[in-house]
């Protein structure tokens, strides 16, 4: 699959920036068990000190601290699916881009 050239991305932002702004929906929970590995959950459990339970976010550490362990303030990742399935260009691939929580909601930009 080829990737989407920048006259394709930029016809497709009406559709993302089109997104609710403050009653979203969550449209999709993916885990990442293992590295490569994506689960798409129906239901999930968020812990405060695991993050997306079944999610390998604590074995795989962090690039951002320098001992590689991982950060608390970076367990979940939120994407909007609008953006997600237009750079994936459809719902089945998304899994792929390794967030875990995908919105329907317009972030508040600031």
């Amino acid at each position: 699959m080829e990737h989407l050239d920048s006259v394709a991305l930029d016809d497709g932002l009406g559709a993302v920036r089109a997104a609710p702004t403050e009653n979203g929906t969550l449209e999709l929970i993916v885990a990442r068990p293992t590295a490569g590995e994506r689960q798409i959950l129906e239901v999930a459990t968020i812990d405060t000190e695991l993050g997306l339970v079944g999610d390998n976010w604590r074995e795989r550490g962090s690039r951002h601290t320098p001992d590689g362990s991982p950060e608390p303030e970076r367990q979940l990742n939120v994407m909007s699916i609008r953006a997600a399935e237009l750079v994936a260009q459809g719902r089945e691939r998304v899994p792929l881009a390794g967030d875990q929580l995908f919105v329907d909601l317009e972030p508040a930009w600031e």
